[in-house]
């Protein structure tokens, strides 16, 4: 499949998700949470799948990438956890049990950020030298 049709049927696909996603969150407000949850595991799906590529990519070329160095994975990890936020906020009204979701998230959010960082760092080095 051709790269620039491939990049528009997934444009296609997220706009057609929200919208579905809007629709169900005015009809049924009260299952928002959900929705927001199915949302999320999608998009982590999707960065998980990039994640997936790009080690086969470099397995392709004779590289060999760990997953932990990935930054796509762990972005789809803190997006396992808001799913998980959302949900067990729509399952409970205490906020305690909403931190060790957050915490894990934001500990994975900044180590994607981190890896992101080194990751064109070190592809900068390599073009220069």
């Amino acid at each position: 499949m051709n790269k620039r049709l491939g990049i528009i049927i997934f444009g296609i696909c997220v706009l057609v998700l929200l919208l579905a996603l809007v629709i169900a969150i005015v009809i049924v407000p009260a299952f928002a949470y959900v929705f927001g949850t199915l949302a999320f595991l999608l998009l982590g799906g999707f960065q998980l799948y990039l994640g997936i590529y790009q080690i086969q990519r470099a397995k392709a070329q004779g590289q060999y990438v760990p997953w932990w160095k990935q930054p796509f994975i762990f972005i789809a990890l803190g997006f396992g956890c808001v799913a998980a936020m959302l949900l067990t906020r729509q399952l409970t009204s205490g906020r305690v049990t909403l931190l060790p979701f957050l915490l894990l998230y934001l500990g994975l959010l900044i180590y994607a950020i981190v890896l992101t960082f080194q990751q064109s760092a070190w592809r900068r080095d390599l073009r220069n030298h």
